[in-house]
C-alpha cells in the first residue's frame, strides 16, 4: 500500500466522521431544543467537526508532499 492510498483512507475516515456528526446535529429535535432538552452535545459535536477537518487537512498535506516528491524523482530520472 503506498502513501497516497493511506492518505486517501484518512480523508475518507474524516468524511465519515463529518457525515456522522452532521447527521446527529441535523436530527436534533427542534421541540426538544426549544424546551432545553438537548439530545446532542453541540460542544462535543463542534470538537468532532474540528477534528475531522484537521484530519482531512493533514491527509491532504500528505498527498501534496507525495506528489511533490514524485515530481522531484521524475525530474531527477528524466
Amino acid at each position: 500500500m503506498n502513501i497516497s492510498h493511506i492518505a486517501l483512507g484518512g480523508i475518507q475516515a474524516a468524511e465519515k466522521q463529518l457525515d456522522s456528526i452532521a447527521s446527529k446535529i441535523a436530527k436534533l429535535p427542534l421541540v426538544a431544543a426549544a424546551a432545553g432538552e438537548d439530545t446532542t452535545d453541540l460542544g462535543a459535536a463542534m470538537i468532532g467537526l474540528i477534528q475531522a477537518q484537521r484530519m482531512a487537512q493533514a491527509n491532504l498535506m500528505v498527498l501534496k508532499t507525495a506528489d511533490e516528491m514524485n515530481g522531484k524523482i521524475l525530474n531527477v530520472l528524466g
